[in-house]
């Protein structure tokens, strides 16, 4: 379940439940909202919302009335307009480079008023930078705002960072035999906090080992938000565990 509110737009609020679905002909889907104007619960009907296996309907991303759900597996995520309750395909951004990844991870939030996209490309041989994307008001495309050098972070807290020794299968003519020290990094992404009218401010929010940190893209600063001591190591935190904090006098 997902919930639509914005207090600044109005004192009321939607409650999205999107179940899956199988039988054997008709959707995949079954959309169900809650309206706290009217207290009752209704299923919508009449839309056809057969779309790719992968969606995660867990986590809605609410932003411009409409609730974003993230497909990690393949380049084509949805969102689901309210006004017109409709599911709208979303596309991904193309690979930032042609390096090989072998596992790529996205993270989606909204603050400040803009939907943000985080791409996360994973290579040992190589460090593909994360990519830091801003969502078109027009739903137009995803716009690169930064590039983000994994080195730059790991200089500053080194307990991310970890080395392995990499057989060399995969560059013909360097020798059958020969090896590569790989680097790879612990760390996830849990929120982009952007400043609603300052658009040259923006920063992440990281769970590394031992602590979750704040970066700024922009001057290359960081500092320390949560310091879990060095005994603890834990880095299980993901973006869908966390929630954004905003005042309400509403039992929502």
């Amino acid at each position: 379940m997902d919930l639509a509110y914005d207090p600044r737009e109005s004192l009321h609020y939607k409650i999205i439940c999107i179940r899956h679905l199988t039988p054997p002909d008709g959707p995949d889907f079954e959309i169900e909202i809650f309206s706290s104007e009217s207290g009752f619960w209704r299923i919508c009907q009449g839309k056809n919302y057969n779309l790719p296996p992968g969606i995660q309907f867990q986590v809605g991303i609410y932003w411009k009335n409409s609730l974003h759900y993230l497909n990690p597996y393949s380049g084509v995520s949805c969102y689901f307009r309210i006004e017109d309750e409709t599911l709208r395909s979303l596309p991904m951004p193309p690979m930032q480079s042609e390096v090989y990844t072998e596992k790529r991870s996205w993270y989606m939030g909204q603050s400040g008023g803009h939907l943000h996209l985080v791409d996360i490309q994973k290579n040992i041989i190589r460090d593909p930078p994360i990519g830091i994307y801003e969502l078109m008001d027009d739903y137009s495309g995803w716009e690169l705002k930064f590039r983000v050098e994994l080195g730059l972070i790991g200089s500053k807290y080194p307990e991310m960072v970890h080395y392995i020794d990499v057989i060399q299968l995969v560059f013909p003519g360097e020798g059958d035999n020969s090896h590569r020290i790989g680097r790879y990094y612990t760390y996830t992404v849990l929120s982009v906090i952007q400043k609603e009218g300052e658009e040259d401010f923006m920063e992440i929010v990281m769970s590394i080992p031992h602590k979750i940190i704040c970066y700024n893209p922009r001057d290359n600063t960081s500092k320390v938000l949560v310091y879990f001591g060095d005994d603890n190591d834990r880095v299980g935190y993901e973006w869908n565990n966390v929630v954004q904090y905003t005042e309400t006098l509403l039992p929502v």
